[in-house]
């Protein structure tokens, strides 16, 4: 997390759930102002909210972050349309989720967990299926990073490909407890197009024609 927000550019930097992380972790963010946006400010954040809609001005934040946010809201896609609205253009996403398909993940489900099992209530998602939600948005995943605890093989970021896609190396954590994506909002700027009137036909001047003592010769009027 050091690496990645010290990677993080921009003026404001918005971190939406505060599950798991403590206000320090921000300090070590390059961007010039950093808050916390949670559902009890009091306890854990600089800013409330509803838990689905942002009190933030549209486009006004240069990068977001997601820590584990996905896994406990009720409404994913309406929070990551959320975070595309307020994300400027190039903005820099980072979210933070666990592998459904991990062994810690499917030991969750085992009966008898008591109170070492989960969040009650939390849905884990694969970094595949977040990478196509994050596409239809027209945010491009950039970098994944796949850890786990005991497998500090899983440590390793793995940079996306442009050319090959981002699909192989998503399927390739799925025995990592948990992933973290880098995602850039890609904006396509439209110019303009002038309309200009088609220059009509000029019509041909009048020649006359003068006597300029012997001979003839071509004048125009």
């Amino acid at each position: 997390m050091r690496d990645v927000l010290a990677g993080l550019t921009g003026f404001r930097l918005l971190q939406v759930g505060a599950w798991g992380l403590g206000p320090s972790v921000l300090d070590n963010a390059a961007t010039l102002y950093q808050w916390r946006l949670a559902c009890e400010p009091w306890r854990c954040g600089d800013i409330g909210f509803d838990g689905v809609n942002f009190p933030i001005a549209s486009a006004s934040v240069d990068a977001l972050l997601l820590a584990h946010t996905l896994d406990l809201a009720s409404d994913p896609h309406r929070l990551l349309r959320e975070c595309d609205r307020v994300l400027s253009d190039s903005g820099q996403l980072v979210v933070l989720g666990f592998n459904p398909l991990s062994l810690w993940a499917l030991a969750q489900r085992l009966p008898g967990r008591g109170a070492t099992a989960f969040v009650h209530g939390a849905r884990f998602y694969t970094a595949h299926r977040v990478c196509d939600w994050l596409c239809l948005l027209g945010i491009e995943p950039e970098q994944i990073i796949r850890y786990g605890v005991g497998f500090p093989f899983f440590g390793r970021g793995v940079r996306v490909p442009t050319d090959q896609g981002w699909h192989r190396w998503a399927a390739a954590a799925w025995v990592a407890q948990a992933y973290l994506i880098v995602a850039r909002k890609r904006v396509t700027p439209l110019t303009p197009k002038r309309w200009r009137p088609k220059a009509s036909a000029r019509k041909p001047a009048h020649v006359g024609l003068a006597n300029h003592g012997v001979g003839r010769l071509n004048s125009r009027r």
